[in-house]
C-alpha cells in the first residue's frame, strides 16, 4: 500500500510545536510527526517558526499570538487552509486541527476531479450531539470558483434592494395621483 499524501493544516496563532506545551498546536506536532513516523507523506501547513520532520508549508512566518498586526485572526486562519485546498491534487486527505472553532475539517479525494469536504460540529453547550455536513467538491480548471461566504454586515444587497423599493413606492406614489 502506498503512502498518503496528507496535508495537516495547524492553526496560525504559533509555531508548531508551540514554545509552551498544552495546546492544540502541540497535538499538531505529535500527530504529524507520528504520521511521517509511520511512513506517511505529510506536508504540514504551519508557521515558519515550525519545526518539524514533515514538509513544512510556511504561510507566515509567524503567528498572530506574537504579531498584533495579523488581525483579524479568523483571516489568517481561513487563508492557511486556503493555501492548502488551493493544491488539493496534490493530496489524498487535508486535515484541519483548528482549537478556536468546535468542529474539525477534512478533504478527502474521491478522484482526480472530486474532493470530499466533511465538517463535525461537536459543541455540546449548543448542540445535543456532534453532527457532520459533507458536501462534494468538484475540482476543475475549466469551471470559476465561487466563494461559499456569509453575508452578515453585508449591506451593498441591502442597499441595493432599499433603493429599488424606494423607487417603484415613488412610481407607485406617482401613478396614484395622476389618477386622482
Amino acid at each position: 500500500m502506498r503512502p498518503l499524501n496528507i496535508a495537516h493544516v495547524a492553526p496560525v496563532a504559533t509555531s508548531v510545536p508551540p514554545p509552551k506545551s498544552g495546546s492544540v498546536q502541540t497535538m499538531t506536532s505529535l500527530l504529524t510527526e507520528g504520521l511521517v513516523a509511520k511512513g506517511q507523506q505529510v506536508t504540514l501547513f504551519a508557521t515558519g517558526d515550525s519545526r518539524t520532520s514533515a514538509k513544512l508549508h510556511a504561510t507566515y512566518p509567524h503567528g498572530y499570538w506574537h504579531d498584533e498586526t495579523m488581525w483579524p485572526w479568523e483571516m489568517y486562519e481561513m487563508l492557511n487552509i486556503a493555501a492548502a485546498v488551493e493544491r488539493a491534487r496534490e493530496f489524498d486527505i487535508i486535515h484541519y486541527e483548528a482549537s478556536y472553532y468546535p468542529m474539525s475539517l477534512a478533504f478527502t479525494r474521491l478522484s482526480p476531479t472530486r474532493l470530499d469536504w466533511r465538517v463535525t460540529v461537536d459543541d455540546p453547550h449548543t448542540w445535543t450531539k456532534a453532527w457532520t455536513f459533507a458536501m462534494p467538491l468538484t475540482v476543475s480548471d475549466e469551471e470559476p470558483v465561487y466563494e461559499y461566504a456569509c453575508h452578515e454586515g453585508n449591506y451593498g444587497m441591502f442597499n441595493l434592494l432599499s433603493g429599488a423599493r424606494a423607487s417603484e413606492k415613488a412610481a407607485a406614489d406617482a401613478a396614484k395621483k395622476g389618477s386622482n
